[in-house]
């Protein structure tokens, strides 16, 4: 018997939340410079966020503040920015936040340009199609998908 498991994770799991994070960062770029490039990582836990990458851009982005609005959408931190609930923090009343952004480095610009249309950034990425469900997922995944959007 081959035994695997199966994992979904629901709004505020530090993992969601690092993506909401990334996600809203990138949209402030692009809100304010369309053509802007970004690599942004995102790493929280024990009451810190850490944010790293680097970003062509000419526009100005106050990351604090745009971590802070995700963290109280999702419902880490109130209206006094004091820490609520699921933070994992030696001091409850604040969320520290790293900002460890970075201007792009110079020869990976070169390889993005508009000219040679490459990534920064390498990824393999894989998946496949059962027919255990009609959306051709397995249907531990499918369920787990149900389940979290019924409760999420």
């Amino acid at each position: 018997m081959k035994l695997y498991t199966n994992e979904i994770v629901f709004r505020g799991h530090p993992d969601k939340v690092c993506d909401q994070i990334s996600d809203a960062l990138l949209d402030a770029f692009l809100a304010g410079d369309k053509t802007s490039r970004c690599g942004i990582e995102v790493m929280g836990g024990k009451g810190k966020i850490f944010i790293t990458g680097e970003v062509t851009t000419s526009s100005e982005v106050n990351v604090e503040e745009v971590v802070r609005r995700v963290l109280k959408d999702v419902g880490y931190i109130d209206q006094n920015n004091r820490a609520i609930n699921v933070v994992e923090s030696g001091n409850p009343d604040e969320i520290e936040i790293v900002n460890n952004l970075g201007k792009q480095s110079h020869d990976i610009a070169l390889g993005t340009n508009d000219e040679v249309g490459g990534a920064g950034d390498q990824g393999m990425m894989f998946g496949f199609a059962c027919d255990e469900t009609s959306d051709y997922k397995p249907i531990a995944m499918q369920l787990l998908q149900d389940f979290s959007r019924f409760y999420d």
